[in-house]
C-alpha cells in the first residue's frame, strides 16, 4: 500500500475554517481502486456534516465529532419527556448543548434513496432559488437567485 495515501497529509491539512466554500453536507466515494475484500483495494471516502451554532458555545461545538455531526443520521422529530425536538435541531445527548442542522437528511424506504433538503431558513435568507421546475435538490446543488 502507498505510504502517502494511507497517511493522507492532504486529507488532513483540510482546513475549513479557511475556505471559502464549505461542504454542508457531503457523502462520496472520491477513489476506489481494485476489487472490495481482496488484496489491494483500497478506497477514499468524504463525508461532512454541518450545524450552525450560537457564537457563545463555539468551544463547545469544536469538542464534538464525526460520532456527533456525521453522515450517520438521518434527521426525524420526536418527542422526548413530554418534549418534541424538531427534526432541525441537534441536541448533544448531554443535553448542555443545542445547534440547527443546515441539511436534513429525509429517509426513504427500500426503492427509494434518501433525500437531503438545505435548511429552509438558510435558503430563504441567502436568496437561493432551484431552476423553474425542478426540485429543491436534484443532485446538482442550490443555485443562487
Amino acid at each position: 500500500m502507498d505510504r502517502e495515501w494511507f497517511e493522507m497529509r492532504k486529507v488532513r491539512r483540510r482546513y475549513f475554517s479557511k475556505a471559502v466554500w464549505v461542504p454542508l453536507r457531503a457523502s462520496q466515494i472520491v477513489e476506489s481502486i481494485g476489487k472490495f475484500g481482496h488484496l489491494g483495494h483500497r478506497e477514499e471516502f468524504f463525508g461532512a456534516g454541518s450545524l450552525a451554532i450560537p457564537s457563545d458555545q463555539k468551544t463547545k461545538a469544536e469538542k464534538l465529532t464525526w460520532d456527533d455531526v456525521g453522515i450517520g443520521f438521518d434527521h426525524t422529530g420526536y418527542v422526548q419527556n413530554e418534549t418534541y425536538t424538531p427534526a432541525d435541531e441537534y441536541e448533544h445527548y448531554g443535553g448542555n448543548f443545542r445547534g440547527l442542522h443546515l441539511v436534513l437528511e429525509q429517509r426513504g424506504n427500500r426503492a427509494e434513496h434518501n433525500q437531503w433538503h438545505l435548511h429552509q431558513d438558510l435558503a430563504i435568507t441567502l436568496r437561493l432559488k432551484s431552476p423553474v421546475g425542478q426540485p429543491a435538490y436534484d443532485g446538482q446543488g442550490p443555485t443562487a437567485g
